[in-house]
């Protein structure tokens, strides 16, 4: 499929999700799920210029943190849900033991060079610092 431009490929997040790739120039679409033999951590906090990602919770839940206009928020998905990130809006994902998730990443990329040219730029390392702080009873309480 590399000849028509499409990259299909698979590898183990240092937080241990695995993820499986179909993507073509900057978009595509990817599988997630958490580990079955380490316990769920959050993803790393980020934002897109030109891409949206729209993420669809097959299998359990996700809690997905975000900094929208200086106010920090947190959000739980539960299966069945369907939720898209803002452009510009750092946001992070934290996958509960259980879930998977069907990302789709749609838009006009932006790329970063110090990225090989994905849209993908980092979040504040505040926002970082902070959402990877959470653990799961404080996510459920400020979803709450």
């Amino acid at each position: 499929m590399t000849q028509y431009g499409v990259v299909v490929d698979g590898e183990v997040m240092d937080n241990g999700e695995q993820r499986f790739r179909l993507m073509l120039n900057g978009n595509g679409y990817v599988w997630t799920q958490p580990s079955a033999d380490q316990p769920p951590a959050w993803q790393n906090a980020h934002l897109h210029k030109g891409v949206l990602e729209t993420y669809i919770v097959q299998t359990g839940k996700i809690a997905v943190a975000s900094l929208y206009e200086g106010e920090r928020m947190v959000k739980i998905y539960h299966a069945g849900d369907v939720v898209t990130t803002e452009l510009n809006v750092p946001h992070n994902v934290y996958l509960f033991a259980g879930a998977g998730i069907h990302t789709v990443k749609h838009g006009t990329p932006i790329g970063n060079p110090e990225k090989s040219g994905a849209d993908w730029y980092p979040a504040d390392p505040d926002f970082d610092v902070w959402s990877k702080s959470l653990n799961e009873a404080t996510i459920n309480e400020l979803a709450s």
